[in-house]
């Protein structure tokens, strides 16, 4: 495992890069990404057996940030195919909120 090591799925597309810290780090859109039923997150099957691995970090559109560490992934994961090769599905449960959303700021009115 090297930090900055670039993860791609069997299409030969970038899914997520390698921290220093040692996380599986993707940057998703919930309306692409995220699986509905049942409700969780996938990742592909092969980048869970990455040596090293400390688990997987989600950077959500809205800067919330989700983690779920390896032993999670090993424990609660489901194998699943729906067309993107061999994935694991992490049901919403078995995720961590690591750093929530920045409130949106907003006017207030006067009157």
């Amino acid at each position: 495992m090297q930090p900055g090591q670039v993860l791609r799925n069997g299409a030969g597309t970038i899914v997520g890069r390698l921290t220093p810290d040692g996380w599986l780090e993707k940057h998703v859109d919930p309306a692409r990404h995220k699986v509905r039923t049942p409700s969780g997150w996938a990742t592909d099957a092969v980048h869970l057996e990455t040596p090293g691995l400390r688990g997987v970090r989600l950077c959500l559109p809205d800067g919330t940030t989700l983690e779920a560490p390896i032993e999670t992934w090993r424990r609660y994961g489901r194998l699943m195919e729906r067309g993107h090769g061999l994935q694991v599905l992490l049901l919403d449960r078995y995720w961590a909120v690591a750093h929530p959303a920045e409130p949106v700021a907003e006017q207030l009115a006067l009157f």
